[in-house]
This record gives structure tokens, C-alpha cells and sequence, in this order.
């Protein structure tokens, strides 16, 4: 992932950059993930696809039909910048959102209903409680046992089944 170009894949023989628009910083790009800067990258354990969080949402490459899905505001996702993403085992996906704390959808629907968990509006004045202590999520990671860590600015939370958090 990059900073303002997109995503580049090596296939073992040879490098394939994808941006938002084929063409616009290589002539030799093609079109790819919404967004210029990918945050992280993703791989979903149970069909295998690519899921890159962006600056403009999410984008979902499925390799065996070799097409690009997006995931906006407009797709139900509560944010558009999408810093996070993390995977459950049964491929239940979890996004930490720079504002809007955390969006969690299912394969079951193939993604298309998103719930949200969100902090208070104010940080916490304690160190430790229950819910998410912010909304701004930096990372997100889903443990071997289930638990969902949330790497945040207000420091670190977890959980074993949502919307419950400790911190």
C-alpha cells in the first residue's frame, strides 16, 4: 500500500501498481482501491480476498473473479476513512474508522450491513471501564481466542464479544 499511489502487487515475475484511476501516476497502472493512501491491508481467511483500508473507504479485491468491490458512506459504512481491519476467524470484518469508532459487518450478508461501535464523545477520565474509550481507532486486531484488540490515541481496548470493551 502507499501513500498516494495506490497499491502495487507482485505476481513473482513482474510488479502491477493499481490506483483510483488506471493511468493517473504511471501510464502502465490500472484501476484499483478508492483512495490514494492505503492504510493496511487485509487478507479475509475464509474466501481469500484482498481488503485494503483507504482514505476513501474500503476496497475489496476478489482474486478468483479479479474485480474490485468498494465500501463508502454510501455502502452503509459509517466512515470513509478507514485506518484498521481485522478479520474473526469465520470472516466477520472489523474496520477502526478515524472518527467513528469501530464498523463490524458479516459474511453471511456479504458485508452489507454494518454495525457500529462507538466511544463517547469526550475522553474518559480513567484509565480503566467499559466501552470504547474513543472513537478514534488507529488499529484493530482479532486475536487466535476471538478478542478484538482497538489500538487507539486513548490507548489500547479489548474484548472477547461486542459492544462490550475494557480498557
Amino acid at each position: 500500500g502507499h501513500l498516494n499511489h495506490g497499491v502495487s502487487v507482485f505476481n513473482g515475475e513482474r510488479w502491477q501498481n493499481y490506483e483510483v484511476v488506471g493511468g493517473l501516476s504511471r501510464p502502465d497502472s490500472l484501476n484499483g482501491p478508492l483512495g490514494e493512501r492505503v492504510f493496511r491491508i487485509a487478507v479475509n481467511p475464509v474466501d481469500g480476498d484482498v481488503w485494503m483500508a483507504t482514505s476513501c473507504g474500503l476496497a475489496r479485491y476478489g482474486d478468483a473473479k479479479g474485480t474490485w468491490t468498494y465500501y463508502t458512506r454510501a455502502e452503509g459504512l459509517p466512515s470513509d476513512q478507514a485506518n484498521g481491519i481485522a478479520f474473526g476467524k469465520d470472516g466477520t470484518i472489523y474496520v477502526g474508522t478515524q472518527c467513528d469508532g469501530i464498523a463490524i459487518a458479516s459474511p453471511k450478508d456479504d458485508y452489507k450491513t454494518w454495525r457500529r461501535v462507538r466511544g463517547p464523545e469526550a475522553l474518559p477520565t480513567t484509565a480503566s471501564g467499559s466501552g470504547l474509550p474513543t472513537n478514534l481507532i488507529n488499529d484493530v486486531l482479532v486475536a487466535r481466542d476471538g478478542t478484538v484488540y482497538a489500538a487507539m490515541t486513548a490507548g489500547l481496548a479489548l474484548t472477547l464479544a461486542f459492544p462490550r470493551f475494557a480498557h
